[in-house]
């Protein structure tokens, strides 16, 4: 079995890629484009060497056979789309965020994360109030299925499966 482990030299060529982390939402008839950036010309077309398209293209080489590969966003040939390609984790915290008015809309990407595979954390989440019915069981039906659970209060513990 070959092991890995830090060199005794740090090899400033030996990177991770990026990883860029944003919440997003489609509002139907509404348009929130921004003005584009001063180096948006750059960037949309940046080539690096080896690279088999644009770097922020849907044009990637495979990470095993390293082949050009065209990813989309919810479908590839690899069966690795972009929107799960890399993901690992959902995470949901962030405080008391769980009640009546917002429940449903806080927990879409969670039911999202359920339905693609990917395991779901909730993180130091308070519920409550709760009395519609509609938003105890979407908060119900959501939190059964995440794989960790934190307390925010630390005299009860915390749930993982």
């Amino acid at each position: 079995m070959r092991r890995h482990r830090a060199q005794d030299v740090a090899d400033e060529s030996d990177q991770q890629s990026v990883t860029v982390c944003f919440a997003m939402e489609y509002r139907p008839g509404e348009d929130h484009t921004i003005d584009r950036p001063r180096q948006y010309p750059f960037w949309r077309d940046f080539t690096p060497p080896g690279w088999p398209g644009p770097l922020l293209g849907w044009t990637t080489p495979d990470p095993v056979t390293h082949q050009s590969l065209n990813r989309q966003l919810f479908e590839a040939p690899d069966g690795h789309p972009w929107f799960q390609f890399r993901r690992i984790l959902l995470v949901l915290g962030g405080g008391g965020i769980l009640y009546d008015l917002d429940a449903e809309r806080y927990l879409r990407e969670v039911f999202l994360a359920h339905e693609m595979g990917i395991p779901v954390m909730v993180y130091a989440i308070s519920a409550g109030p709760l009395r519609h019915a509609s938003a105890r069981l979407a908060v119900r039906t959501a939190l059964n299925q995440a794989a960790v659970i934190t307390n925010p209060d630390p005299q009860r513990p915390h749930r993982s499966r």
